[in-house]
């Protein structure tokens, strides 16, 4: 029974885990006009997300003159936010800018002096992808949410509605708001709202500023609360971005949203209206619509001087303290702790060096499933492969069950093959392999408490469970034998569902590329249902259970590996057209490491040898390349406009001039000299251009009479450039077979690429 205990226990804590990952039912359309309806907002998505529409894309136009009926019709009085935007990663040498159409409307309270709250969303998409989740649901829900704030009556603050242009090239339209428009100095607090997938929980997974105590209001007034503080952490000092980094980047207060389940809708063709989850939409909608319908009314914002430790509590309820009282449940735990310690030592059943067994016990717990799942994870996938990445994704269920199967099942074979290992010719006690366990627990939970306080509950909160389940025996009502193993095996079972439940994040973020991450929530819920564990290792066929979940986990991560795609779980594809730099040269090139089966149709739809070949800068790895029956694409042009000596320094201005229908432009440069002062059609860029490398301007949208672009030397020299167009479609005449419905576009597929050579010396 006591071994038995431990599937029932695991069953319930990822039943808890799925409940609290799993988004709310849509709400109808007949619903009172100031509550949020998913099912109004789908109306929004399906009109928008019919078809893709980057920056500089023609269904653009369209998606931009039904945002202005839409919002006229709200009452915001929309204005066209036009401007450059920009972005750079300078140590990439990458600098990207833009011509943006934002959209920007007020939605006016009784007191406009008093700093106005921005709910922002971007309304473009990455090429091939009609955008339902990232980011139109946002769109809709923003349009929505203003909506019920209309029927909600009158509201002290105003309410900034900003639309941006050119997210997904790079930032630019919040870039240009945030850096340009007059109306940004009037924003006090900013409310993002964005996606990583087409379901789940809308997780608020990022802050700025002094916002604790808004941090607090967003517990109280949503729902179902999906937020904690580690992934604010993380995020933090991650190398991604969305338009809340350039408020952030002002010193603006604000929280980011998005939802991160669904990952194969994530900037892929399949995020279409069909696909993406209403119940994540309304999630959305309830967890922005309550907070900001409270900070409207408000004259003061909640005081956030000090920084909070936040997380919800298995998705219903929601916890914020100061980094602080980190503390106090790390010393709560030790004190529970130390009362169990008591008891066992009275009962002969702890031992100091049967503890220090119990520290080596869940250290090989956790090495040994980091080992075992970062193993399976490299002979599935590796660390680059895209497509496999979107295979596995495809199938997200097995993956998911599937390393969790394997996790569990690692744990169990450790801990068996530990247990059965004699130490001095006797077998530790349970009590005491439980209380080295949680002795690790605490030493690592004061280790994140100093280096990275609000990351230090994924660990102490599980410790302060683990120490209660622990310590439950010592309750006068519990008394000993079954009852007390029931009970602690139920107090450990709540906190393995919290565990689960972060793990279900971290996975749904990143663990298809490294499903390792799983490690620590196991060794914790190893740790925290130790008694049930124990049993089942100690059982006379310990073996046969942790057999059993290996091969199951496994047989469900190879489906999802070869399981063979369709029409709702498509593989992606990628093929597109390049001419140029010469008359003669055209080519059919596919940029993946593998072809799959359209892929390589659509390179030899013109006869020839597909072979791999290079085409750098503008391809920096070796693709697929085939030559192609030459078609009449025109090439965009590139010449020096003026050159000229100032104070010492020569001044060399560049213009590229586009073809009609292209909607991005690809410049690098390779001079012999450092270039410096880089003006971009008229705005300054942080850039600078090393002598003997290649460096990339894009420009997305350009406009029809042409891109400027100016540097200073302060020797003569030479510069080497070649310039890119990427218009949508294939060339006309171009033979392209067509698409099974297993297999999506992705990226430069179905583009046609104008490329043109160009030197010049000074």
């Amino acid at each position: 029974m006591r071994s038995g205990l431990f599937f029932v226990a695991m069953a319930a804590a990822l039943f808890l885990a799925a409940l609290a990952l799993r988004a709310p039912g849509p709400q109808p359309a007949d619903i009172p006009a100031h509550q949020f309806s998913a099912s109004r907002a789908m109306e929004d998505i399906r009109v928008i997300a019919a078809r893709p529409h980057p920056i500089g894309a023609v269904d653009a136009a369209r998606v931009r003159a039904y945002l202005f009926s839409r919002m006229t019709a709200l009452g915001l009085s929309p204005r066209l936010g036009l401007g450059q935007g920009t972005f750079s990663l300078p140590a990439r040498r990458i600098f990207v800018a833009g011509r943006v159409v934002n959209f920007v409307g007020l939605l006016s309270g009784t007191q406009g002096d008093l700093p106005a709250i921005l709910i922002m969303a971007h309304y473009d998409t990455v090429p091939n992808s009609p955008g339902a989740a990232d980011d139109t649901a946002g769109v809709a829900s923003a349009l929505e949410i203003v909506a019920n704030l209309n029927a909600a009556g009158p509201r002290l603050r105003d309410v900034i509605v900003l639309f941006t242009d050119g997210e997904e090239a790079g930032l630019l339209g919040s870039d240009a708001f945030f850096a340009r428009d007059p109306l940004a100095r009037r924003v006090g607090l900013v409310i993002n709202l964005e996606a990583r997938g087409g379901g789940g929980r809308a997780m608020m997974f990022e802050t700025n500023g002094k916002v604790g105590g808004i941090v607090s209001a967003y517990g109280r007034a949503a729902p179902l609360p999906s937020a904690n503080s580690l992934a604010a952490f993380v995020y933090r000092h991650m190398p991604n971005g969305t338009d809340f980094t350039n408020a952030a980047r002002r010193g603006l207060a604000g929280l980011n949203f998005a939802y991160i389940g669904d990952e194969l809708d994530y900037h892929t063709a399949h995020a279409t209206p069909e696909n993406i989850d209403p119940g994540s939409v309304q999630h959305m909608g309830d967890s922005v619509l309550g907070l900001v319908a409270q900070l409207s009314h408000a004259r003061e914002y909640p005081n956030g001087a000090s920084e909070r430790v936040y997380a919800d509590i298995l998705g219903h309820g929601f916890v914020a303290y100061p980094v602080w009282g980190g503390w106090l449940i790390i010393g709560a735990s030790i004190v529970l702790i130390a009362l169990a310690a008591i008891r066992w030592r009275r009962e002969g059943a702890l031992r100091a060096g049967d503890v220090l067994r119990g520290v080596g016990l869940f250290l090989c717990v956790t090495v040994g499933v980091g080992a075992g799942l970062g193993l399976i994870g490299w002979l599935m996938l590796g660390f680059s492969d895209v497509q496999m990445k979107y295979t596995l994704l495809a199938r997200y269920g097995f993956v998911l069950g599937g390393y969790v199967a394997l996790a569990t099942g690692l744990a169990l074979s450790v801990v068996a093959a530990f247990l059965g290992v004699s130490f001095l010719g006797r077998t530790a006690t349970p009590e005491a392999l439980w209380c080295g366990g949680l002795l690790l627990l605490v030493v690592a939970a004061a280790g994140l408490q100093v280096v990275a306080p609000t990351t230090a509950f994924m660990v102490a909160w599980p410790l302060l469970v683990g120490s209660l389940a622990a310590a439950a025996p010592l309750a006068p009502f519990v008394g000993q034998g079954a009852r007390a193993f029931i009970v602690a095996t139920v107090i450990g079972a709540l906190g393995a569902g919290q565990a689960a439940e972060w793990g279900g994040q971290i996975f749904g973020a990143l663990g298809v590329n490294v499903p390792a991450l799983l490690t620590v929530q196991a060794a914790i819920i190893s740790i925290l249902l130790w008694p049930s564990v124990f049993a089942l290792a100690r059982a006379s066929r310990a073996w046969a259970a942790p057999a059993a979940l290996i091969t199951l986990g496994g047989i469900a991560v190879l489906y999802a590996r070869f399981a063979p795609a369709d029409a709702a779980h498509p593989r992606l594809t990628e093929a597109f057209y390049t001419a140029g730099p010469g008359p003669q040269d055209f080519n059919r090139i596919a940029d993946f490491p593998r072809l799959d089966e359209w892929s390589m149709a659509a390179l030899e739809a013109d006869g020839g040898e597909v072979q791999r070949d290079e085409f750098q800068p503008f391809l920096p790895m070796k693709v697929w390349a085939v030559a192609a029956k030459p078609a009449s694409v025109a090439q965009p042009e590139i010449a020096v406009v003026r050159a000229e000596t100032r104070g010492g320094r020569r001044f060399i201005t560049l213009r590229l001039t586009p073809t009609r229908g292209g909607r991005e432009l690809r410049l690098f440069l390779k001079p012999n000299v450092d270039l410096g002062d880089a003006v971009l059609n008229g705005q300054p860029l942080s850039a600078s251009v090393a002598a003997g490398v290649w460096t990339g301007f894009g420009y997305a949208a350009p406009p029809g009479e042409g891109v400027t672009l100016s540097f200073s030397a302060a020797a003569p020299g030479r510069i080497e450039a070649k310039l890119a167009e990427v218009a949508d479609g294939w060339p006309e005449g171009a033979k392209v077979p067509p698409k099974p419905a297993g297999f999506m576009p992705w990226r430069y597929s179905d583009v046609t690429v104008g490329l043109t050579d160009f030197s010049t010396a000074w």
